[in-house]
């Protein structure tokens, strides 16, 4: 996350990153994060400051998204909050705080539930997941389970119609995403 913002700064344009494999486009890096909106933090501070930042952000974003997705599922406020502080304060979101791009994709995952059935919410998630830097991370495990949740949960539930909703949803993302993926 800093070596783009270096480079800016030494008045050059991020464009390659001689430490991986002998050199590559810094853009190839997907780790990196370079089209992620919160690297803009890297731009504007030190890397420590940086760096809390960005976590911050993502604990808050990461809880405020469960909140919003159980009060979707109509609990209480109190227990939305009490499972957002657990999501977000909780080991697994924990563990992630050295590895910026896991724990930015992750913040992101209750969004998955919460847009499920809002196919423009969930393009720009699932765009924002792939531009945080480690796509394959978490989307794919929560789909499925938030998928068989939601089956579960409602009779009027179509599989053709979610399926197609969210096919749409990942190809508009793959395109949104492509100077990423490219």
């Amino acid at each position: 996350r800093a070596a783009p913002a270096m480079l800016v700064a030494a008045g050059r344009a991020p464009l390659w990153e001689p430490s991986l494999y002998f050199g590559m486009p810094m853009a190839g890096s997907m780790q990196g994060g370079l089209f992620y909106p919160a690297t803009i933090f890297y731009y504007l501070f030190g890397f420590a400051t940086a760096t809390a930042l960005f976590q911050i952000m993502h604990l808050f974003t990461a809880g405020w998204l469960c909140a919003l997705w159980l009060r979707s599922c109509r609990l209480s406020w109190g227990a939305s909050l009490g499972g957002a502080v657990l999501f977000a304060f909780g080991g697994v979101m924990i563990a992630r705080l050295p590895f910026l791009n896991h724990l930015a994709t992750l913040a992101w995952a209750p969004a998955l539930a919460l847009f499920f059935r809002r196919p423009i919410a969930l393009t720009l998630t699932l765009t924002l997941m792939v531009l945080a830097g480690y796509p394959t991370f978490i989307p794919g495990c929560a789909a499925v389970a938030w998928v068989a949740a939601y089956a579960a949960r409602t009779k009027r539930w179509s599989w053709w119609a979610s399926a197609l909703d969210w096919a749409k949803a990942c190809l508009l993302s793959g395109v949104l995403a492509a100077a990423q993926l490219l």
